[in-house]
C-alpha cells in the first residue's frame, strides 16, 4: 500500500510528510525534526514541504526564529486526503499483522495507542511463545518508517501475560480499558 501512495503522490518523502501532518493536524513541525522522524535528507524534506505548501496542504508559522509547518485546516481537499490515508492505513495494518505471523506463536495481538488515537504507554501488545524479538524489532522498525512514527511495543511470554491478567495488572487494565483493536486472542479473555 505504501508503494501505491508513493506512485500516486510522487515520492516516499512526500507520503511520509502527508501522513505526519494528517495524523497531527494541530501540531507544527520544523525541518530538522521532520528529517529525524522520517529518516530522510533535509534537502528532500525542504523540497517536499515547499511543494506541499505551494499545493495548499501546509501553511507556515514563525516561532522563536524557527519556521514551523502545519496542516492548513482550510485546505479544500483535506477531508478527502484524510479519508484516503485512513483507508491506506488499514491496508498497512493488515500488512503488519501478516508480517507478524512469522515472529513466533502469537497468542495475543492488540493494537492500541497510535493505532487507535489513544495516548497509552504502548501501541502494540504481543503475548505468546517463542517470539523472535530481533525479527519483531526489524519488522516494526521498517513499519515505523512507512507510517512515519515510532511503534512502541510490549512483548510478554504467555505465562507472564496470564500471571499479569490474574493479578489485575495495571498496565494491562489500561490497555483494555482504553480503545483497542484485538486481532488475536487465543486466551479468550477479552
Amino acid at each position: 500500500m505504501a508503494n501505491m501512495f508513493e506512485q500516486i503522490f510522487g515520492s516516499k518523502t512526500r507520503v511520509q510528510l502527508i501522513t505526519i501532518f494528517l495524523r497531527n493536524p494541530d501540531k507544527g513541525f520544523y525541518v530538522r525534526e521532520l528529517s529525524r522522524i522520517t529518516g530522510q535528507y533535509i534537502n528532500s524534506i525542504r523540497r517536499e514541504l515547499e511543494n506541499l505548501e505551494h499545493f495548499g496542504l501546509l501553511k507556515t508559522e514563525r516561532k522563536l526564529k524557527k519556521k514551523f509547518y502545519l496542516t492548513n485546516d482550510t485546505f479544500f481537499l483535506l477531508p478527502e486526503l484524510q479519508n484516503l490515508f485512513l483507508k491506506g492505513r488499514v491496508f498497512l495494518e493488515n500488512d503488519l499483522t501478516t508480517a507478524l505471523k512469522d515472529v513466533g506463536d502469537i497468542q495475543l495481538l492488540v493494537f492500541t495507542g497510535n493505532f487507535t488515537g489513544v495516548d497509552t504507554q504502548t501501541d502494540l501488545l504481543i503475548a505468546g511463545k517463542d517470539i523472535e524479538t530481533h525479527r519483531l524489532r526489524q519488522i516494526l522498525e521498517n513499519f515505523s518508517l512507512t507510517v512515519a512514527h515510532e511503534i512502541r511495543y510490549t512483548v510478554l511470554s504467555a505465562s507472564d501475560y496470564e500471571y499479569r491478567r490474574e493479578i489485575a495488572d495495571k498496565f494491562l487494565q489500561e490497555i483494555f480499558r482504553n480503545k483497542n483493536i484485538v486481532l488475536v486472542d487465543k486466551f479468550g479473555t477479552w
